[in-house]
């Protein structure tokens, strides 16, 4: 499930705000989401680094996952 489908639906955290609190109170010392960054994120506008894009992973259980993050996702490069 991409971040954005997971927000929308995660009772209580419909607002980026909600959840981005709600997200960082569930992730390590020295890692962190704003809410600017979110909307980026869910813009396609940013790419999150691996070390965010797994720590958010591990904070929803895996229901976000890695593969689910644009520019994270393995392309097979077409014949040209």
């Amino acid at each position: 499930m991409n971040i954005t489908d997971y927000r929308q639906s995660h009772p209580g955290c419909e607002t980026r705000a909600k959840f981005v609190s709600w997200l960082n109170e569930r992730m390590p010392d020295g890692v962190s989401i704003s809410v600017s960054y979110l909307r980026d994120l869910e813009s396609g506008r940013a790419i999150p680094s691996l070390l965010l894009a797994v720590t958010i992973e591990e904070s929803t259980g895996g229901v976000i996952s890695v593969r689910e993050w644009p520019g994270l996702v393995r392309r097979r490069q077409r014949p040209q």
